[in-house]
């Protein structure tokens, strides 16, 4: 067995408590800072949260107040009415037709049966012609 002199014994002792001490407080740095960071992310998801809930209770009361604002609003039909039927619109267009066909307005201006509904008449192929 190897004996060490108690002066040795000592020396090692007090160097091995200032490792440790010294592994202590780096350990204590080091996690401290680790622990504020995370302690920042938290604080910015719980702020994230609480806005988050604030805007969920807002669309909530929107919505209620739109159903709200809906219920008291009468009854419409979806689609609306037309205007006239289609055979109003037919004997309108007849009497439209017989007036324009009374008034002397000239060749040019009247609308013309065998004419195209732009006026001009309906463009004709010629045969024999290859392009």
């Amino acid at each position: 067995m190897i004996y060490l002199r108690p002066d040795i014994l000592m020396a090692i002792a007090v160097a091995a408590c200032l490792g440790a001490a010294l592994a202590a407080a780096a350990s204590a740095w080091w996690w401290g800072k680790r622990l504020e960071t995370v302690s920042k992310r938290l604080g910015k998801s719980e702020a994230a949260f609480q806005t988050t809930g604030q805007q969920l209770l807002q669309a909530r009361k929107q919505v209620q107040e739109l159903k709200l604002e809906l219920a008291a609003k009468p009854k419409t039909p979806s689609v609306p009415a037309p205007r006239q039927t289609v055979e109003q619109a037919m004997a309108e267009r007849a009497r439209l037709e017989a007036e324009l066909a009374r008034q002397d307005l000239g060749e040019d201006l009247v609308v013309r049966r065998d004419r195209g509904n732009n006026g001009f008449a309906d463009t004709q192929v010629i045969a024999g012609i290859h392009g």
